[in-house]
């Protein structure tokens, strides 16, 4: 028998190491019955890591061989055990030997793993795998088995009394803290439940990470290193791609090309809305700028049309004096009238003419205002105020045109029967003072005949009709007012 590996530690309860890292880490390797180990055989990593030293033939490599990767890989093929094929040995090479004095050995080879959850609490998980061989038989026989927070040497005995748990009285042991794959079971069940508790991979990721670590276990692995070997054994370790992945590598690969195609057609829309708004930009301003110099010149004429106005009253003020000094004179204020309802008639239509102006002028600024690509906001207010301003001075201008036509309108009414009523007296006054004058030669008396042809007289006469022409003279110095 070679010299023990290590001191067997055989120390149970509350001195078993416990977990300190928030991610599995090996906490145990137990080496029990098989080959030259004895049944209480632990090997205590440091903080996952573990590194054997011994002499030769110390029983370093077979540590290895039939802990790790076997506890995980669960193929134990002599090729899988030994990567060196000329000292490779089957599992039942390492029960039956010198070593053995059972008839029919039974070991057990675990690995305790752990770490602290989000609550402080440790966590443990075990895996590992039980063996039995016969001296006069052949082959060997496996159950691996998995424990969940139950512990070997603190809740399960794998040699109660030195004696070996067969198959049946591990799965007895562990109960419902895990399992054991016995025969109604297969290694590939072990493998996807150690994998999805310790490294949630696929299947073909974890086959390729347990080919890779067989193969680093190669003797004067960089002795002879060659880039070719090299490369191969890189890419073989790699995992094989999944078709579904690359299904949707090549969509998402589709779809990137077709954002960045609508990314392109959508950029140079921009480009070309962006051009198309500079030029609307352009049309707008000079379509204000039109319908500025419309709005200017239609207040100019307005202005124009208010100081004609102004001039004809002063106008009519000149006549009036005249017209209450002379009766001739009042009939040539008269016969001026019809020519002030056609001029009052002219001034309406072109006041009509500067509010259809003004009000298209109105609808043209109310659209640009409500257009969203014309930002000139200060000009358009500044226009829209004076389009405010002539609309009400032509809303006073048509109230006092208004009022003016009505008035005119009642002067000429009231001028008429004036008019008549002069023209009777100065008829009637007239022909008294021929009667009058035609009598008074008749009798003889000139001098009274003389006096009633005087133009003094006259004027005497018709001082009493005077009185009616005041009324018309009045109504027309409202007139000249407004």
């Amino acid at each position: 028998m070679t010299t023990p590996l290590l001191t067997p530690d055989t120390t149970a309860g509350p001195d078993l190491p416990v977990p300190t890292s928030r991610r599995m880490v090996l906490l145990r390797v137990g080496l029990a019955g098989i080959w030259e180990y004895p049944h209480d055989t632990r090997l205590r990593p440091e903080g996952g890591w573990m590194h054997l030293r011994g002499t030769n033939e110390s029983g370093k490599s077979k540590a290895i061989e039939v802990a790790l990767p076997a506890v995980l890989d669960a193929r134990f093929t002599a090729r899988r055990l030994s990567p060196v094929a000329a000292e490779s040995r089957t599992m039942r090479d390492n029960l039956i030997g010198p070593h053995t004095r059972s008839e029919s050995p039974t070991a057990y080879v675990f690995c305790e793993f752990g770490m602290v959850d989000a609550h402080d609490n440790p966590v443990y998980f075990t895996c590992g795998y039980g063996v039995k061989a016969s001296k006069s038989g052949k082959g060997h026989s496996v159950w691996p088995f998995i424990l969940e927070q139950s512990r070997i040497d603190q809740d399960v005995e794998l040699f109660p009394g030195n004696v070996p748990l067969s198959e049946s009285a591990l799965a007895d042991a562990i109960g419902d803290h895990g399992r054991v794959f016995g025969r109604s079971s297969t290694n590939d069940e072990y493998r996807d439940a150690v994998n999805r508790r310790l490294f949630g991979l696929s299947s073909g990721q974890y086959d390729s990470l347990m080919d890779l670590l067989i193969k680093l276990r190669r003797p004067h692995l960089g002795a002879k290193v060659k880039i070719e070997d090299l490369n191969a054994e890189l890419s073989t370790s790699l995992p094989t791609l999944e078709l579904g992945l690359l299904r949707q590598v090549t969509e998402s690969m589709d779809r990137i090309e077709q954002a960045r195609q609508e990314r392109d057609s959508l950029t140079q829309a921009a480009g070309h809305l962006r051009a198309y708004q500079a030029s609307e930009r352009r049309y707008l301003a000079a379509v204000v700028l039109e319908q500025a110099v419309e709005l200017i010149n239609a207040f100019n004429i307005e202005e124009h049309h208010r100081q004609a106005l102004a001039d004809r009253t002063a106008e009519l003020h000149d006549v009036l004096p005249k017209v209450r000094r002379t009766p001739s004179a009042q009939r040539a204020a008269y016969e001026n009238l019809p020519w002030l309802e056609r001029w009052l008639d002219r001034h309406e239509r072109s006041l009509d003419g500067i509010g259809q102006r003004l009000d298209a002028t109105q609808a043209a600024l109310i659209e640009l205002r409500t257009s969203g690509d014309f930002t000139t906001v200060e000009r358009i207010q500044m226009l829209n105020g004076q389009a405010d301003d002539a609309r009400r001075r032509l809303q006073r201008r048509s109230e006092a045109k208004q009022k003016a036509t009505e008035r005119l309108a009642e002067a000429q009414r009231r001028s008429q029967q004036s008019q008549a009523t002069l023209d009777t007296a100065l008829d009637a006054l007239m022909t008294t003072a021929t009667d009058v004058a035609s009598a008074a030669r008749q009798l003889g008396l000139t001098d009274v005949a003389d006096a009633c042809a005087s133009p003094t007289t006259l004027d005497d006469a018709i001082a009493a009709a005077e009185d009616q022409t005041l009324v018309i003279a009045d109504d027309l110095t409202v007139l000249g007012a407004l």
